[in-house]
């Protein structure tokens, strides 16, 4: 009797022992258990992040991209005043090409406001990144010419120094960043400065440039953009050479921006 009382207390522990390790191998092979595999013969997608915040690109590739544009009306008090100039704006363009966000950077204060309520009707064509619309971060050049219209032409005015005695007046036409980019015969890309690269600054640098009739830089100044890029910017489109600019046959001196963008990474 007292045989039996062991081997079935020795038969209960042993169950005990072996409960932990059959209850563990159910719940192993509960549905979700497992880690999730690809299927044979399938390969490992990687999902790329899409992009944060606006794409920046330069308002003479985004000049190429306009459908709709309105001319700015010239105030009566600049004109009256012989106020005239470049007003630079600051813009955000949604993904269905409509201006969303729209700042003044630099220019005359009696042009300013002029140049806001007609650049804010301007509408673009989606610019496309890998395939889809996206949002664009650009700067757009308005030109007040007191010699001109309303305002200035889509992309081309004229400019007319006062003759002195026996001289011929010399003309200068004022063409768009992009008009001029197709010019381009060298260029010479700018160093980064080592201070803005360690302070992590970076982003767009507009300078005004004038072009003579040999297609030289002879006069370069910053618009906007971070001055710790300024000079280096300067130095570089000062070793650019252009096409000659021809109106009517005629090589002319030009007057234009060039935007040039820095990323520290």
């Amino acid at each position: 009797m007292l045989n039996k009382m062991r081997l079935a207390r020795v038969g209960v522990l042993f169950g005990v022992m072996l409960a932990p390790a059959g209850l563990l191998q159910a719940q192993s092979s509960e549905p979700g258990s497992m880690p999730e595999q690809n299927a044979p013969g399938q390969a490992a997608v990687a999902v790329q992040p899409k992009p944060v915040g606006p794409a920046r690109i330069s308002g003479g590739v985004m000049a190429g991209q306009i459908v709709t544009k309105v001319t700015p009306a010239y105030p009566v008090k600049a004109r009256a005043k012989g106020i005239g100039g470049t007003v630079v704006l600051h813009a955000i363009i949604g993904r269905g090409g409509a201006i969303e966000r729209l700042t003044v950077v630099s220019g005359p204060d009696l042009l300013q406001a002029a140049a806001l309520d007609a650049v804010r009707q301007w509408v673009y064509k989606p610019y496309l990144l890998n395939g889809e619309p996206t949002e664009v971060d650009t700067t757009i050049m308005v030109n007040f010419s007191m010699g001109s219209g309303p305002a200035a032409p889509d992309h081309l005015q004229s400019t007319q120094e006062a003759p002195g005695d026996g001289i011929q007046p010399q003309r200068m036409i004022r063409v768009s960043g992009g008009v001029l980019a197709g010019n381009v015969l060298t260029k010479v890309d700018p160093r980064y400065p080592e201070q803005a690269r360690q302070a992590g600054v970076g982003g767009t640098v507009v300078l005004l440039i004038m072009v003579s009739k040999d297609g030289v830089p002879t006069h370069l100044e910053l618009v906007s953009g971070p001055p710790v890029l300024g000079d280096a910017a300067i130095d570089a489109v000062r070793q650019w050479r252009y096409r000659p600019y021809l109106l009517n046959g005629e090589p002319v001196e030009v007057q234009s921006t060039v935007s040039l963008m820095f990323t520290p990474g």
